[in-house]
């Protein structure tokens, strides 16, 4: 439940679709679930709502909470940078869900001699 709800927070305009057609937007599937998960089982989803709380606490202190000018609460640890390296610079525009690197013009000539092109960046 907590990873639904960092996707729905990250998508909050997305239309889903659940069931048998029914749609509405990313920002309340999370809470589509716990009502189907209630009607489902006819009992309260504590786990559920408790990786809500969790995730939502997360989601305030990493994104919220630093956006309005408040320093960032949930660092990673300096170990974890140890045993997996980024492995290339850190240059790129830093988003929710990652970092946007720029191609690196080096690395798309090709030793076959063969000329491929520019090709087409999909996406855009």
């Amino acid at each position: 439940m907590s990873i639904i709800y960092l996707w729905s927070q990250y998508n909050r305009d997305k239309i889903v679709t659940f069931m048998f057609g029914l749609t509405f937007k990313a920002a309340y599937f999370p809470f589509v679930l716990l009502a189907y998960e209630f009607i489902a089982s006819k009992t309260i989803p504590i786990r559920s709502i408790v990786g809500l709380c969790s995730s939502h606490l997360y989601y305030f202190l990493d994104e919220l909470y630093p956006a309005s000018g408040g320093p960032r609460l949930t660092k990673t640890p300096g170990w974890l940078y140890r045993y997996f390296p980024s492995g290339g610079s850190s240059s790129g525009l830093r988003r929710a869900y990652g970092r946007i690197f720029t191609p690196n013009t080096e690395s798309q000539q090709h030793s076959s001699g063969y000329n491929w092109g520019r090709g087409r960046r999909l996406g855009t």
